[in-house]
């Protein structure tokens, strides 16, 4: 427990022994390879070899002409992840909005319960679309202009995170006392530190909570499936109370440049809030697909144990550095830059 791994996750996993892990937090590749390449053809093919047990790879290039974005995670890796997490545990995939049912597929066929898809709602999105106009000027300069305001795509604007369960063949209770606190944490995570009385639900409502029919007193907000970033959130504040939902911006510049280059960066905020909603306090948690480390860096400031695997190595160089800085950091220590160098293939963090 607490390693950088490298290598590929399937295998892995294969030496680690089942029911593991309290919950997975993980950032895989999207598989945004152009979407015209996503034809029946591909799909059927891709179906074909997933139902079969089979991985599926393309020779098509992803983000940023990477190889390693070229499809998301074949079930057979998902398998593995789920064979390593106890019984009822809870986890969180980030997908893209273009191949989200590709994603929650192969969990699908993986064994895993969908249980919901959370919202990362921002601002900063930058549109990728084409100009039509400046196409159709190449081929007749004459009818460009008809094509002025056309383009091929939107800005993107929010992020998709699927919310994921191993199934369990006992009650709620009964896992609970066989596996201890896996679930999710709603206590950890609840929105504002505003104590309010929460009135008692309906008979039928009641069904499945405890039996309060007048209510009782908490602190905070329950958590929701959608989360803001601020300048959302204070663009939305005068038609609703946005302050209910929690909130969070893209990386900064200075985290960004913490991780080595990687392109896909998540905020360490954002994901200490996931950490703490699918894992208690001492547990552990899994990242296959760790990138630069940032799910290990918020578990080890949260007091969780973290098993981080990717297949490039200079990335699980990165991660081992910045998680080993976080230990080593008081709150006045300035952050060093990554080492360049290579490290083993296994990262004993702490």
């Amino acid at each position: 427990m607490n390693q950088i791994l490298w290598g590929d996750s399937g295998e892995i996993l294969q030496g680690f022994d089942d029911c593991t892990f309290d919950a997975l937090v993980t950032d895989p590749p999207y598989g945004l390879i152009p979407p015209s390449q996503y034809d029946e053809a591909m799909i059927e093919d891709c179906l074909r070899a997933w139902l079969k047990g089979q991985r599926f790879r393309t020779k098509i290039k992803g983000y940023r002409k990477s190889e390693w974005d070229n499809m998301v995670p074949s079930p057979t890796i998902w398998t593995e992840v789920k064979r390593t997490m106890k019984d009822g545990a809870y986890g969180v995939v980030f997908a893209s909005a273009r191949t989200l049912d590709l994603m929650t597929m192969s969990l699908r066929l993986a064994g895993f319960e969908i249980r919901d898809t959370l919202m990362w709602l921002y601002s900063s999105g930058t549109p990728k679309s084409q100009s039509v106009e400046r196409y159709v000027n190449r081929i007749n300069p004459q009818e460009g202009h008809r094509y002025a305001d056309i383009g091929t795509g939107l800005k993107p604007a929010y992020e998709p995170i699927i919310l994921i369960r191993k199934p369990s063949p006992l009650t709620l209770g009964e896992n609970a006392l066989k596996n201890g606190p896996v679930g999710l944490q709603v206590g950890q995570v609840r929105i504002g530190d505003n104590v309010r009385f929460n009135e008692g639900a309906s008979k039928h409502q009641m069904r499945h909570s405890p039996k309060n029919e007048e209510g009782r007193w908490c602190v905070g907000r329950w958590p929701a499936n959608v989360i803001l970033d601020g300048e959302v959130g204070s663009g939305l504040e005068a038609d609703f109370e946005a302050s209910r939902y929690f909130y969070v911006a893209h990386p900064s510049k200075a985290e960004r440049e913490d991780t080595g280059g990687h392109p896909t960066v998540k905020p360490v905020t954002l994901m200490s809030y996931l950490v703490r909603m699918t894992s208690a306090m001492g547990g552990s948690v899994l990242d296959p697909f760790c990138g630069s480390g940032t799910t290990g860096v918020a578990c080890k400031s949260l007091g969780r144990q973290f098993v981080g695997i990717d297949a490039d190595k200079h990335y699980c160089e990165i991660s081992a550095h910045r998680i080993q800085n976080e230990m080593l950091m008081s709150p006045a220590s300035p952050k060093t830059r990554a080492p360049s160098k290579d490290l083993s293939a296994q990262h004993n963090l702490f």
